[in-house]
């Protein structure tokens, strides 16, 4: 019985190797140009486009194989009297944008959890199918910040952004940049990433709460004044202020992560 399951393993194996040459004979011969312009776009799209893609699909196609074996271990941890089929409208679009993740393992992670979610009765009516178009809509860098409020319980914190005071009157922000107070730590997030956040409302940054001890946004703007790239402003900055405000996860991104991470 062993020797036949290793053979099978080879003859695929095998076979794999023998259809991405197919697809490097057939399509790494770039296109003869016939010298006109539309013939140069139609060589571009075919060795620039079609071909790398082409040869991706059969990468994928592998790595979805080697996936579902994955994916069956894990359903293993649903209680059998729970194990239910996934959805379609769940299933399909995510199995979409795993092809395109696969070597991704912070989005692969969060798109494993959404199917082990559906396929259990107990968490599958908290699957909605816009999670899956949220992660598609995800950077490695956007999962990672998600994955650390989990892991730090983020929920209702306290922010602030720095500002200079103007001379004139008035102030600019010194950067698009978040500074998050976590037990007495100043940890500066990334705007960009924040602003995809708040962009899927999975968070909300507000300015116009805050916490009602004012010490622990002073204490953390004291720490941040006294950093090198703050002591020379320039003639034009009367002094550095701040603005305080809170980060808050909504209850749908806290049911995002809960299901996806």
């Amino acid at each position: 019985m062993d020797h036949n399951n290793s053979s099978k393993i080879e003859v695929k194996a095998d076979l794999t190797k023998t259809l991405e040459k197919a697809y490097d004979d057939a399509l790494k011969q770039p296109l003869k140009s016939s010298g006109n312009v539309l013939s140069t776009v139609f060589d571009f799209f075919h060795n620039t486009v079609l071909y790398p893609m082409q040869k991706y699909n059969l990468y994928a196609e592998n790595k979805l194989n080697n996936y579902a074996c994955e994916l069956q271990e894990r359903a293993q941890s649903i209680p059998e009297e729970n194990l239910i089929s996934p959805r379609v409208n769940i299933l399909g679009p995510t199995v979409e944008g795993l092809k395109y993740n696969l070597d991704e393992d912070y989005i692969k992670e969060m798109f494993t959890n959404i199917l082990i979610s559906d396929m259990d009765s107990r968490t599958q009516s908290k699957v909605l199918p816009a999670y899956v178009e949220i992660v598609k809509q995800l950077s490695k860098d956007d999962a990672e910040m998600l994955k650390f409020f989990k892991e730090k319980k983020i929920e209702n914190n306290p922010i602030l952004k720095l500002k200079y005071n103007l001379v004139t009157g008035g102030f600019i922000y010194v950067s698009n940049n978040i500074g998050l107070i976590y037990n007495n730590e100043d940890i500066v997030l990334n705007a960009i990433i924040l602003d995809n956040l708040v962009r899927l409302k999975l968070i909300e940054l507000n300015f116009n709460e805050y916490r009602n001890n004012i010490s622990i946004y002073e204490k953390a703007f004291e720490r941040i004044k006294q950093r090198d790239e703050f002591k020379n402003v320039g003639p034009y900055v009367k002094d550095l202020g701040f603005s305080k405000g809170l980060l808050k996860l909504t209850d749908f991104g806290q049911n995002f992560i809960d299901i996806c991470l």
